[in-house]
């Protein structure tokens, strides 16, 4: 594995980590159960963490771009999905009294169409246009990459923010947003960004503290004249531009390379779809810390904590079932499955 490889193998660590970080101070309750100088500290972490799905998005371009293209391993991202909608819904319905109707037993078997994860669905959508995106990209020249770039960052960071969701990015819940990022990443693996790196990490730093200075002064002080997404939000610009400056910082960074850096972002997947699924996200994650919170700084360390044993327990349990699918060989029926179907395509 080349070097540049491992860095960005970390940063989907990093990044998954930002992820369950986010959901343990908000859906976990500790940032509602936080007051004072605990609430802005818990808040600020969350500005900070708050680029997680940017960076998923930037390195999928970085990556995407000059990979080459599987139908087998789109199906393979369904079949995986489909498998952790399908075995956290039963386990909750397991051991709570979480219950199941007619319709939501249909909707276990369309977990992309039905949006049971809005992230899956966008990227889904994403993966399915990424060869002819890159198609596009072949043949853009340097100037005409920017220029769409700078459009898009108008359009989509800029006056969408303004004007709430002008051009339908859905506060960046949504492929629009994903392909876009995408396009980001690939320029920047095409087209190398030559700033020193300890610039990079110090440009991440204050731009997500102009986001929390935004959302906690600027944007109240408005009268609603500016938009919240200027505050925290996607797409936002000050969380756009500070996640790219931490995913520059990472392209950049130098690191072994170690082996289990590898197996740990080769299950980061499976910790997003176990602890978001929706069965596990609405009836286990929601407000499981408030009962460990005092109100004070040390919920930050709850939050921390609790990410943390989630995380590992998810990789742990994204590790069996990646073990399982190989002894099933179910990568490789995908693959058979999708290099069939394009042989007998007219």
């Amino acid at each position: 594995m080349k070097q540049r490889s491992v860095n960005i193998e970390l940063l989907r660590i990093v990044s998954m980590f930002m992820v369950v970080m986010l959901h343990c101070l908000g859906q976990g309750g500790v940032i509602a159960h936080s007051h004072g100088s605990a609430y802005n500290l818990t808040w600020l972490t969350e500005t900070f963490c708050f680029g997680a799905v940017n960076l998923f998005a930037l390195i999928s371009g970085y990556v995407g771009v000059t990979a080459h293209h599987r139908w087998g391993k789109v199906l393979l991202f369904w079949m995986e999905t489909f498998f952790y909608y399908v075995l956290c819904t039963l386990a909750v319905v397991c051991f709570t009294d979480y219950s199941l109707r007619t319709v939501d037993v249909l909707h276990l078997f369309f977990p992309i169409s039905n949006k049971a994860y809005w992230y899956m669905t966008a990227y889904f959508a994403l993966l399915c246009f990424r060869p002819f995106v890159n198609r596009l990209i072949e043949h853009l020249s340097k100037t005409e990459f920017r220029t769409l770039l700078r459009i898009g960052f108008l359009l989509f960071a800029s006056i969408g923010c303004l004007i709430k969701d002008a051009f339908a990015t859905v506060s960046g819940y949504s492929f629009v947003w994903l392909l876009y990022l995408y396009f980001v990443g690939a320029y920047f693996r095409t087209y190398p960004e030559m700033r020193g790196k300890w610039l990079n990490l110090l440009l991440y730093v204050v731009l997500s503290l102009l986001a929390y200075f935004m959302k906690f002064y600027v944007i109240p002080s408005t009268g609603g004249f500016m938009g919240t997404g200027w505050g925290v939000s996607y797409t936002s610009p000050f969380i756009f531009l500070a996640s790219l400056e931490l995913f520059l910082f990472f392209t950049k960074l130098r690191c072994p390379d170690l082996r289990i850096v590898r197996k740990a972002a080769s299950v980061t997947l499976p910790v997003y779809l176990i602890h978001v699924s929706p069965a596990v996200f609405s009836q286990v994650m929601k407000n499981c810390l408030v009962r460990y919170c005092r109100s004070d700084w040390r919920n930050l360390f709850v939050a921390l904590a609790a990410a943390f044993v989630i995380y590992v327990a998810c990789s742990l349990l994204g590790y069996a079932q990646k073990k399982l699918f190989s002894l099933l060989r179910i990568p490789a029926l995908c693959d058979r499955l999708t290099t069939r179907r394009q042989k007998t395509a007219p």
